[in-house]
């Protein structure tokens, strides 16, 4: 998982959003984060996980002063974080932290701790934690307005894959060889016009449409190499859409994590939604309290 991130990374986004939040996360996110920040103690010592280029610290101090530890199993951008407060470590996973026992007052996550080993993370976090200490994580939710059109994009991607490669193939070969092509032109294009108008959202995102579109309207480009990197990106935009809808699933066995432990006292669970009422993500809040993990 790491590698596709750390190219992510690499790019200088500062959020998981890309283009959307170019400068961080605005409304619901931003003020779940800053309202967060407000409510702990002064300097406190707080560890960020899965922190990409450091979008969520650089929110909390904005508003208040604390001393933050942000940690990625990707590489992250030093670029992005050199001015943001706090201290950002590479190629750490949540799973085997190298921390001190009882070392933060605070350990919080935005959409990467449900993408761990559940049970070793949070035996590490329970680890890390002061006693009393705050963990406060926003997760993705299988409803949600982020996994829900993702999902629907994945299923698209996947009936391409086990279906429309092999035509695809065999256009670009016959395009090739300049050998006739119409058998392929005509099943690719009774698969595009075979989804309904809503479904061909979740089409259009995977780029098989316009892939097809542009090698059958240039004739001077490398068909073969074309090719290779469609294969190559849908491939990766798979893996990447398998690995959020997992973490999805995820969410709810780390609730009953905490739920179902001695470990953790008052916790709260509550959907965060943006301004049209869309489900953004589930906000899990505990205390540390004396434990063992189960």
């Amino acid at each position: 998982m790491s590698e596709h991130w750390s190219e992510y990374w690499e790019q200088g986004h500062i959020t998981s959003f890309g283009d959307a939040f170019k400068m961080n996360y605005q409304g619901e996110i931003k003020a779940l984060w800053q309202n967060f920040s407000r409510t702990l103690d002064e300097h406190s010592k707080v560890l960020d996980i899965g922190t990409g280029n450091g979008a969520v610290i650089e929110l909390i101090q904005s508003v208040s002063q604390h001393e933050c530890v942000g940690i990625d199993l990707a590489k992250i951008n030093d670029e992005v974080t050199k001015n943001i407060k706090g201290h950002f470590i590479s190629h750490v996973s949540a799973e085997k932290m190298p921390f001190k026992d009882a070392e933060f007052d605070t350990v919080i996550s935005q959409f990467a701790l449900e993408y761990s080993d559940i049970d070793l993370s949070l035996s590490e976090i329970h680890r890390v934690l002061k006693s009393k200490g705050k963990l406060h994580l926003v997760c993705h939710h299988e409803s949600s307005i982020i996994v829900k059109p993702n999902r629907q994009i994945l299923e698209a991607g996947l009936v391409i894959k086990e279906n429309m490669l092999k035509d695809l193939k065999g256009l670009v070969n016959a395009l090739i060889n300049n050998k006739p092509s119409g058998i392929y032109k005509e099943k690719i294009e009774q698969f595009i016009s075979s989804f309904q108008p809503l479904e061909k959202v979740s089409l259009d995102a995977t780029n098989f449409p316009a892939f097809y579109q542009f090698i059958t309207e240039n004739k001077s480009v490398d068909f073969e190499q074309a090719y290779k990197l469609f294969e190559s990106e849908l491939e990766l935009l798979l893996l990447r859409l398998n690995e959020l809808k997992q973490a999805a699933e995820n969410t709810e066995i780390l609730l009953h994590k905490i739920n179902n432990t001695q470990c953790y006292s008052d916790v709260v669970v509550r959907e965060l939604r943006d301004t049209s009422n869309g489900l953004i993500a589930v906000v899990i809040s505990a205390e540390k309290c004396s434990g063992i993990l189960n």
